[in-house]
């Protein structure tokens, strides 16, 4: 496995990251961080590579600010969540590593996201 490390706090860069990138590569994670809520041009870039996208961030941005791994000003409504394969949350730095584990198991396996039932039917 080879990881791509890109930070960036300008949604202009990390378009442009993910614009280079989107052939190169089999799946992408990102913690929004700041563009959770207002990422939008960040969402449909990742969405029209097709690849699988995994949202990350080390609190639990759904949960309420009197919880646990929660944020003082949570929960955020993420604008990622309905486009993207997979989230992990409240993990803190680990949240990074359930994500790369999460999707080596997955891009290994044949079934993930109807690979195999889609390779029969264009067989058909």
């Amino acid at each position: 496995m080879e990881i791509i490390s890109f930070v960036s706090n300008y949604e202009g860069a990390i378009l442009e990251f993910v614009h280079a990138h989107a052939s190169a590569v089999d799946a992408f994670i990102i913690n929004p961080a700041g563009l959770t809520e207002i990422g939008i041009p960040t969402k449909h870039a990742l969405s029209e590579t097709g690849k699988p996208v995994v949202e990350v961030h080390f609190a639990n941005v759904d949960a309420p600010p009197t919880t646990d791994r929660g944020l003082p000003i949570g929960p955020w409504e993420s604008v990622f969540r309905s486009s993207v394969t997979g989230a992990a949350l409240g993990l803190r730095q680990y949240s990074y590593s359930a994500a790369i584990l999460g999707l080596t198991m997955a891009l290994d396996d044949k079934t993930f996201l109807g690979a195999e039932l889609s390779a029969g039917r264009d067989a058909s």
